[in-house]
């Protein structure tokens, strides 16, 4: 029979194996990336960090402008730029995974074991939201960051963390506007457990520094361009139209059944499961994940697959640790 230092060696040991494991993955899926998705016009990194991107681009500056300031302090470092942003996206990637791990031993998963199978469960996401889908694989840097700001502000939240989130969902905030995704699943969460007067000064706070930033980047930027995006499509009048364009492509095949597959069925299986899902914040995420998909069928394009990637993440995860 093992003993319990044999025991304890071979759950450090598989640890170590995992932790190589996924950042072995997240170097292969930086490469997939750079390899098989495009830059937008007009909306690239390189147009974020000298503050000419189109909007609602030009406001996911983390990353990016986190760059220029370093390119800025070290100037050999500008003809690599492509690179840093390859090395931050795996960063973010390796951290995603570092955070799925204390939240599975948070939620009870404590083995190395179980939480190696929640790892794994989710290993797919970021390919299969962010390379896989041959649509519109547009490249955006804000992409892999959201899906560690989703993760870790969740994180935050379980442990109880209140001001870590609260500093987390502002850093989010400035990757990504749908970080408010996670604000509006705590609001829910604390409303139905009776804890609003105790996470009310957290939120209202988040609130209002996510307003102020919005506020903030709007004015600092009013002058960029955008059409065909977002603000123009609600200034024409036309986002209707676009959902209704969304609906199209997504009843036509290939796009149905990509849809089917990495929204619909995950969304309904964790509907199924929502009564067994493991803490009260995960159940108002996947109630929150189902407006979120059909707004961003309003004011996104259906082709574009990344946009549900660090909603369906957390998805995902619910259903991953769901007993």
């Amino acid at each position: 029979m093992a003993s319990a230092r044999d025991v304890a060696e071979r759950g450090r040991l598989a640890s170590a194996a995992g932790v190589l494991a996924v950042m072995a993955i997240g170097a292969v899926f930086c490469d997939a990336r750079a390899r098989s998705t495009g830059m937008m016009a007009g909306s690239t990194p390189f147009h974020v960090m000298i503050g000419e991107a189109d909007t609602p681009f030009q406001y996911r500056l983390l990353v990016p402008k986190t760059l220029y300031v370093i390119v800025t302090i070290f100037p050999g470092l500008v003809s690599h730029m492509r690179t840093l942003l390859g090395l931050a996206e795996w960063l973010f990637f390796v951290g995603t995974f570092a955070c799925v791990g204390r939240l599975s031993a948070r939620l009870g998963a404590g083995t190395t074991a179980a939480r190696a199978r929640v790892v794994l469960a989710l290993l797919v996401a970021p390919f299969a939201y962010l390379v896989l889908p041959p649509f519109r694989p547009f490249y955006n840097a804000s992409d892999t960051p959201s899906l560690f700001f989703f993760l870790a502000s969740t994180l935050a939240l379980i442990a109880e963390r209140r001001w870590a989130f609260f500093v987390l969902f502002l850093l989010g905030t400035a990757n990504r506007e749908t970080i408010f995704v996670v604000w509006l699943a705590a609001l829910l969460a604390a409303v139905r457990s009776g804890a609003l007067r105790r996470e009310g000064p957290v939120l209202l706070a988040s609130f209002v520094g996510f307003v102020g930033l919005k506020a903030a980047l709007a004015v600092a930027y009013s002058g960029n361009g955008g059409a065909g995006l977002v603000q123009l499509r609600f200034a024409n009048g036309d986002h209707g139209l676009r959902a209704l364009w969304n609906l199209r492509a997504l009843s036509g095949w290939p796009m149905a059944a990509w849809f089917a597959a990495l929204v619909v069925l995950p969304l309904g299986v964790a509907l199924g499961l929502r009564r067994n899902l493991a803490h009260p914040l995960l159940r108002a995420l996947v109630d929150v994940a189902v407006p979120t998909v059909a707004g961003l069928l309003v004011v996104g394009n259906a082709d574009e697959f990344r946009m549900f990637a660090d909603v369906m993440t957390l998805v995902l995860f619910a259903v991953a640790t769901a007993p």
